[in-house]
């Protein structure tokens, strides 16, 4: 599915074609001690908005062909062989995660500018029409409200800088690349592609998974 601005945007085929609701919207930053703050920050984006929050956690990962031979299982006495391959080709996987219930929306992109972002935004409006939908994102350049065009039902909370360990989303790429990329090498990127669109319908098809892997305490406290 091409987006608006979007050259070449690819989505996966875990994409759904809904209509669009209006465009306003805020964004909120986090400050340090993000943990013991965070249902102060999902307070201050809800604001007055009566609908039901979908809190969901949203990061990008780049795939391609370089790879690094990793430790495998093999029968004993047998020493594996496994390819390696060094191309700088790449997609990328933007995908936000709602930990309350373990879904996942997920876009396949040519890059992580700003315009792709806008692509995911406007793909989580449609997906999830009738609830307010608060996007905790990190701080990069593409992330940033000033730049996004907000639907009326998306809301941005930023997390500090240098602090990756507060989005859950990093262990989910973790299992991803252990799982489906794991001593492979690619014969092109459309091969690349088609893998990383399993890697992520399987995602899709596993909830409780990903719940296990995002459900952290102080975001699964906070009321919906």
């Amino acid at each position: 599915m091409a987006g608006d601005g979007v050259p070449d945007a690819r989505a996966s085929r875990l994409a759904k074609d809904r209509a669009a609701p209006g465009a306003s919207g805020c964004g909120f930053k986090a400050p340090r001690g993000v943990q013991a703050n965070f249902s102060g920050l999902v307070d201050a984006a809800r604001g007055s908005d009566p609908r039901t929050v979908r809190l969901t956690f949203v990061d990008e990962a780049r795939f391609g062909r370089i790879n690094r031979p990793v430790a495998c299982w093999a029968p004993r006495g047998m020493r594996p062989e496994v390819g390696s391959q060094t191309v700088r080709e790449f997609v990328y996987a933007v995908s936000g995660v709602c930990p309350a219930d373990g879904s996942i929306d997920s876009l396949i992109m040519p890059t992580m500018q700003t315009e792709c972002f806008q692509h995911f935004v406007d793909y989580v409006a449609r997906c999830h029409p009738d609830q307010l939908n608060v996007l905790v994102v990190d701080g990069a350049k593409s992330h940033d409200e000033r730049g996004i065009d907000m639907p009326d039902n998306v809301r941005i909370i930023t997390l500090p800088p240098y602090s990756p360990q507060l989005n859950p989303v990093e262990q989910v790429w973790d299992l991803l690349r252990e799982r489906h990329f794991a001593n492979r090498v690619f014969g092109g990127l459309d091969e690349v592609e088609a893998a990383l669109i399993d890697a992520l319908l399987d995602l899709d098809d596993d909830p409780v998974t990903l719940q296990t892997l995002t459900g952290y305490d102080w975001i699964l406290a906070i009321p919906s």
